[in-house]
């Protein structure tokens, strides 16, 4: 599916609107263009990304009230929780194989849709092409991810160069459409629309200055076409859907798939209702207590930096007094520059501006104090004044990982050097397993399974140009799950039952495995489980993605050594048919030395008998 895009054109000085936008008029101009929808949304991502808090004054600002500072310890909690959770979710070793139920043969259930043994290994590999082309781990694991920090995705599949891709887009820029009767949860529209400020100059009109310009940017998918409009230039808090206005400038793509190539996946979301099309982000209502972290964790480190840096005082000492050499004093600009800008540091302390009458503090430096009454003293905190701060930050965190449903544990808890057992540690961490468990049964039977019928029904409709491996093996198989609509002309698409069989959370230790192992043997050979079973309880073991395809490889081999063992006792008693002297009996046969058996020995005892 080509996407073209456009340039935008310069700006039009005739038209009078084009000046030099402040950051005041640049923000004004992109928040005019976010509906409450979007705007909500972008505060649950600001929340996760960290950056909430952009355009507060400076915490150690006192021009306002502390609440309403920016807090200068931001703590990702959020982020961390998510990565916590798809790391447990599709972390390493713990992505779903995707099985089509290969031990059974459906055929004899359903002869239009069932899968016979032979096309379900075929299902089987093709899924794991693409799933490897097309990156989908990468995919599901940015999708979940997404998700989590912002209720909903979008994914936009389709080809390019020959391979499959799946791109993803965050809720907030997007608006989806569902109007399908046969699958009210099919989008069959996705409007994608946001601005952004773009950098230009012109000799002229800038006198060679940066200046900057809000755009917006309108993209539309539906059944038939893929619409990129040209970038509009926006210069006016009114120019609310100009970019809708420039019909003869878009550029369209028809990409022949016959229906919208887009997924929504609303993470935990009960039910799709009206305009309620928006899933749960894992920190929904949780905002206030993040931000009360945020300002908890910078309050303590507002009182470290001022307690950390000793005051001194002078007492009995009068103004004529010259204590000693004296310098610049530094101090974080909080508020605009001369040119109306709020000015930044790379330290996160903003621009510091230089004033006289500081003292200058070090051993090259000493104080002098001419008043024999007069004396200087350190004043610092004691050393538990952070205390109450620290344990007020902690309980926060703690609250916030209960309401999250993660569990942050220490490291050095864990230094015993011990192998802990995977039961030991699914114990400690059962109450983010739980919640985990509930998203994965979520994202694979609303995210996964979804794009890959998206995928299956496009290659239906354009295979050509497209590489991948098996395809015409495949395409016969999946052209059968169309499926005509009783009483009309038009087919239905019923998708192929696939399972998902995701990973263990942890890695069992040897311990375990040899447990596990033995228990298996254990059963098996006392005929109480089958081998297949046996196989299903050793497959994290052994890190076994298809216990069916593994069973019939290890039935095969277990018969082919069975084959080997005859053949090689056969290929053993071959020679001794052609020598008759080896077909004598045991009986006949001369007895070797020391062999001989009491029958046999008896007549050599006579005769050393008689010689004596």
């Amino acid at each position: 599916m080509a996407i073209v895009l456009r340039s935008a054109d310069t700006p039009n000085v005739a038209s009078g609107r084009v000046r030099k936008l402040s950051d005041k008029d640049v923000s004004d101009l992109l928040d005019a263009g976010k509906s409450p929808r979007s705007k909500e949304l972008e505060q649950y991502q600001a929340y996760y990304a960290g950056n909430a808090y952009e355009g507060r004054p400076h915490f150690f600002s006192d021009d306002v009230a502390l609440q309403q500072r920016k807090p200068i310890v931001t703590y990702p909690i959020v982020k961390i929780a998510v990565e916590s959770n798809v790391a447990f979710a599709m972390g390493e070793g713990r992505f779903p194989t995707l099985l089509s139920l290969s031990s059974e043969d459906d055929t004899t259930f359903d002869d239009q849709l069932g899968l016979s043994k032979d096309e379900s290994t075929i299902l089987d590999a093709f899924n794991a092409k693409l799933i490897k082309l097309a990156r989908l781990e990468r995919v599901f694991r940015q999708a979940y991810r997404m998700a989590q920090a912002a209720r909903s995705v979008a994914v936009v599949i389709g080809f390019r160069s020959g391979l499959p891709f799946a791109d993803l887009v965050w809720s907030k820029l997007c608006t989806p459409t569902f109007g399908d009767p046969l699958d009210p949860q099919k989008c069959t529209r996705l409007e994608i629309r946001y601005r952004y400020v773009s950098q230009w100059r012109d000799a002229l009109i800038t006198g060679g200055e940066w200046w900057p310009q809000v755009f917006e940017y309108l993209r539309v998918i539906d059944d038939t076409y893929d619409t990129v409009y040209l970038p509009v230039a926006v210069w006016d808090k009114t120019d609310v859907g100009a970019v809708d206005r420039q019909s003869p400038t878009k550029s369209v793509t028809k990409h022949r798939f016959g229906f919208c190539p887009v997924h929504w996946y609303a993470r935990n979301l009960e039910s799709l209702v009206g305009a309620n099309y928006d899933g749960a982000a894992i920190h929904d209502g949780l905002c206030g207590l993040v931000e009360q972290l945020d300002f908890a964790l910078s309050q303590r480190h507002r009182a470290a930096i001022y307690g950390g840096d000793p005051q001194t005082v002078f007492s009995g000492v009068t103004d004529d007094d010259t204590l000693g050499a004296t310098g610049a004093k530094l101090r974080p600009v909080v508020g605009p520059n001369q040119n109306g800008e709020w000015a930044r540091g790379f330290d996160g302390l903003g621009s510091m501006q230089a004033s006289g009458g500081a003292l200058k503090r070090g051993v090259m430096h000493p104080w002098k104090i001419s008043d024999p009454a007069g004396k200087a003293m350190v004043l610092s905190l004691p050393g538990d004044a952070l205390t109450s701060l620290d344990n007020d930050a902690k309980d926060i965190a703690s609250k916030l990982c209960d309401a999250l449903g993660v569990t942050i544990l220490d490291p050095s808890m864990f230094g015993g050097g011990g192998d802990l057992s995977g039961r030991t540690l699914a114990f400690i961490f059962s109450k983010q397993i739980n919640r985990v468990s509930q998203d994965r049964e979520d994202i694979g039977r609303q995210c996964m399974l979804p794009v890959l019928n998206l995928f299956y029904r496009a290659l239906v409709a354009q295979s050509s140009g497209v590489y991948l491996p098996g395809l015409k093996k495949m395409l016969p198989i999946l052209q059968r799950f169309y499926m005509p609509i009783t009483g009309t002309t038009s087919q239905a698409w019923f998708a192929p039952q696939i399972e998902l069989k995701w990973g263990d959370y942890f890695e069992p230790s040897d311990v375990d495995e040899a447990t596990r192992t033995q228990t298996s043997i254990n059963a098996y050979n006392g005929k109480l489980i089958t081998l297949k079973t046996a196989v299903e309880h050793l497959r994290g073991v052994f890190s076994l993605s298809n216990v069916d395809q593994y069973v019939t490889t290890l039935a095969a081999e277990v018969s082919q050594r069975q084959q080997d063992a005859m053949a090689t006792q056969q290929a053993m008693v071959a020679p001794a048919a052609g020598n008759p002297a080896a077909q004598q009996s045991p009986a006949a046969a001369p007895p070797a030395s020391g062999n001989r058996s009491p029958k046999q020995k008896q007549p050599l005892k006579q005769k050393k008998a008689a010689n004596a």
